[in-house]
């Protein structure tokens, strides 16, 4: 594995340091200002500091491999466990931002030391969590941090802790967002944000966060100047309009962030989409706080450890026995707006009782060779892949013909009828998600998730899905979803959380329009301006 990805280093452009700087809260700030830059890599800032005439300056870099090109010599120890107490005014950089699998073994016990000394981490969050803490808790009253990371820090769940803690210690001041943007010239792909935080026991001055958008496919070096004249400018909104439509820049505010659940960052003028033009705030509020979690069962689909082994794909090769031994199964690819394409057969012997291998061969002979195919010097095993031995198991009585985990398999197997969505939707190119409706034994593999109603829910599953493809869902999913690069996140927790529309049933007009809703779903084709229609009505009565 390359050092940039074992270590999380990918180094800052010329064009960004300096953007980053001028963006910062330095102009207002002595030159004697102690700046810290804790990640220094090969002295990027701090060289472009130097140059400004910034004369208190610290770097660490714990790799001592890399050539530091400035004056500053950094401290070549680990930042986030440094006996120095020193406070500073200001904090910048680009910290490692790298996830747990990908984690160099030195990284992974300096995670694993924070999380129990710090806190506010856990062994799934992003190794540059503890870089925000510890910079933050290095600022003295007053200060900026000032980083440009990946944006999904803002939205998932294992960085709910460390969001209370920024909560608890001040504000965001600005954040820059790039939309995918290539901003390190094709070091690295990621969603990319620049952010500026004042740590601050009066919040007070910063009401607002200012927010800079570069519109998907407009980035140049350029813009990073624009956004700069805007910030110093002082703009009419008719003039503002206008120089945010030909420079492909949006630029907005929204209030301070008030839960640490979600920091989702969104102009809601501009993405708005539903036929009342309810706003995220409205849409919340006509579901009276209740939430999808509460009224279904959800949870990632059964991983075999290897699809194409066990995929049919002729069924004409294969006995009446053996084809009863199988299972369907719907594919991401295949599920379409409320309903689904075609299933695909998987080979299911976890419920076979074999004696012995030669067991196995005499009673599915068929299933038996294709398998064998795939297993230690099989021919469809390609150099330096996995056979079906070597996946990974979740247990030790896994046979080499089992399918390794079977999660949520109780409650997904029974044939009854089930909701299902890709665990990842594209919805920046699209404009809309995917949630079918399945009835019958069918299963969901890992890049699929599956719901199925509680017992106790009154709702039909028909509306649910319905509900879930309407564009009151789509709009507040764009807005507050957990979504990475345009690719919003379908598991439990970001759909637990989606505003659901529970009717209330003892009021006849909601009851009919419930039952009508159900009705329209079922029709043979269904029309999505009658559905969303029926929602309208729905929603009036509420708001």
């Amino acid at each position: 594995m390359s050092k940039s990805k074992s270590m999380g280093q990918v180094f800052t452009t010329k064009a960004v340091v300096n953007f980053m700087i001028n963006l910062s809260t330095l102009k207002d700030r002595e030159l004697l200002v102690p700046i810290l830059e804790p990640s220094c890599g090969d002295g990027a800032f701090l060289r472009e500091l130097e140059k400004r005439g910034f004369v208190n300056l610290t770097g660490y870099e714990i790799d001592s491999g890399i050539k530091q090109v400035c004056k500053t010599v950094p401290r070549n120890e680990d930042f986030l466990f440094s006996e120095d107490s020193s406070k500073y005014g200001v904090c910048i950089g680009n910290p490692p931002y790298i996830r747990r699998k990908n984690m160099d073994p030195q990284l992974v016990e300096i995670m694993d030391n924070f999380s129990k000394e710090v806190g506010y981490v856990n062994s799934l969050s992003d190794f540059s969590f503890p870089f925000f803490i510890r910079s933050i808790e290095r600022l003295k009253e007053g200060g900026e941090l000032l980083f440009i990371t990946p944006s999904y820090w803002l939205t998932t769940k294992h960085g709910e802790k460390m969001r209370e803690f920024m909560m608890a210690n001040g504000c965001m001041r600005m954040v820059v967002k790039f939309n995918e943007a290539n901003v390190f010239n094709g070091e690295a792909s990621l969603d990319a944000i620049i952010f500026s935080y004042i740590k601050s026991k009066d919040t007070k001055k910063y009401p607002r966060i200012n927010v800079y958008e570069v519109k998907k496919g407009e980035y140049t070096e350029q813009r990073l100047n624009q956004i700069i004249s805007l910030q110093t400018a002082s703009q009419k909104p008719s003039s503002l309009h206008k120089f945010s439509s030909t420079t492909g820049i949006e630029k907005y505010d929204i209030g301070q962030f008030e839960q640490a659940s979600n920091w989702a960052i969104h102009n809601e003028q501009s993405i708005v989409t539903n036929e009342l033009s309810l706003s995220i705030g409205k849409i919340e509020g006509c579901t009276l706080g209740k939430t999808l979690g509460d009224f279904v069962e959800i949870g990632n689909g059964i991983v075999t450890g290897m699809d194409a082994a066990f995929k049919i794909k002729d069924e004409a090769i294969f006995s009446e026995d053996e084809l009863k031994a199988t299972k369907n199964i719907l594919k991401a690819k295949n599920i379409k707006k409320y309903t689904h394409g075609e299933f695909t057969k998987y080979i299911w012997l976890n419920e076979s009782e074999f004696a012995s291998d030669e067991d196995f061969q005499e009673k599915y002979p068929g299933f038996h060779e294709h398998l064998s195919r795939y297993r230690e010097g099989g021919e469809n095993v390609k150099p330096g892949k996995r056979c079906l031995e070597q996946r990974f198991a979740y247990n030790d009585d896994t046979n080499w013909w089992d399918w390794v985990y079977l999660r949520n398999m109780t409650w997904l197997s029974p044939a009854r009828t089930k909701i299902f969505c890709p665990c990842k939707e594209r919805f920046d190119s699209k404009g809309y998600v995917r949630f079918c409706l399945v009835k019958g034994d069918v299963l969901p593999l890992q890049d699929v998730t599956g719901m199925v109603p509680f017992k106790e829910t009154q709702e039909s599953p028909e509306f649910i899905t319905a509900w879930l493809n309407s564009d009151y869902v789509y709009d507040w999913l764009v807005a507050k979803g957990h979504s990475r690069g345009g690719v919003l996140e379908f598991s439990e927790a970001p759909l637990m959380r989606i505003p659901f529309l529970k009717i209330d049933f003892e009021s006849r007009k909601e009851k009919e329009l419930h039952d009508e809703i159900t009705l329209l779903f079922n029709n043979e084709t269904i029309d999505t301006n009658e559905l969303n229609h029926a929602f309208v009505k729905l929603l009036k009565l509420r708001s």
